[in-house]
């Protein structure tokens, strides 16, 4: 199967700085037994050939997923995926980055998968669907991850349905983390807000108070006068006369008569 590949126009894959190390696929070290291991191709040459094509999806933002097996393909359903591919320009690289879950199950096409079996599996190849090596990155338990190097991408195995069927591993990508917020740590510049410039528009509609209120205090202060405002004058403005007018007469003016008339 391995010399197949190549036929196929596949490069080998490896782990590391060893060229065939990734035994997840018929494509690392080859057999001599023509009849196994039973196992197929890894997500990098899986996306080459075009196949499972319509459960291959590439991401350009944050993504959050169901991810199964090629094993269960035929028990696909909607929201399933079987291959997620991150660009290369996404990524700021010449390499595509490739997610998939390394399902292993008896009596099916990968029932003999001897490297990261039930794991989430993470490949790189160079960018483009052309002939190529490609590399085993990671092999993901369920609530580990993985950051792609000198990025800050993160693939993270969340959860795994293990009883369901087809088996679902639960997977998020961050292409873009989300900031988180930030604390300052100058002081505050400027005390609180003013307090409110007018007070409250309408009052009562009759108010049990004067209207107005009173003045702060007379507008003219009163005068006061220390002294009568005329002073008396020194003396009487007539002289009494000297003396009476008519002086008494001397005697009666007439005799008394001399007895009885």
């Amino acid at each position: 199967m391995h010399e197949v590949g190549h036929n196929l126009n596949l490069g080998h894959s490896g782990e590391r700085s060893d060229e065939y190390a990734d035994s997840s696929g018929m494509m690392g070290y080859s057999f001599r037994s023509d009849n196994g291991p039973v196992m197929c191709f890894n997500s990098a040459k899986n996306f080459q050939l075009g196949w499972y094509d319509d459960r291959s999806t590439t991401i350009r933002s944050n993504w959050a997923g169901v991810i199964i097996g090629i094993a269960e393909y035929d028990l696909a359903i909607d929201g399933h995926h079987v291959i997620v591919r991150i660009p290369a320009n996404e990524i700021g690289g010449s390499d595509d980055y490739y997610v998939s879950y390394n399902r292993n199950k008896a009596g099916t096409c990968n029932s003999d998968t001897r490297d990261g079996p039930d794991q989430v599996l993470v490949h790189k190849r160079r960018r483009g669907t052309g002939y190529g090596q490609s590399t085993l990155m990671a092999k993901l338990s369920k609530l580990a991850s993985y950051t792609i190097p000198s990025t800050s991408i993160v693939i993270d195995f969340f959860d795994l349905d293990f009883n369901a069927s087809p088996r679902t591993a639960h997977v998020r990508i961050i292409l873009t983390p989300t900031s988180s917020p930030t604390v300052s740590t100058e002081s505050p510049t400027s005390s609180t807000t003013k307090v409110p410039t007018a007070a409250p528009t309408q009052g009562p509609t009759k108010s049990q108070n004067p209207t107005k209120l009173p003045t702060k205090g007379p507008t003219i202060a009163p005068t006061i006068t220390f002294q009568p405002s005329t002073v008396p004058s020194s003396l009487p403005t007539a002289v009494p006369t000297k003396s009476p007018t008519d002086k008494p007469t001397t005697s009666p003016t007439a005799l008394p008569t001399s007895g009885p008339t």
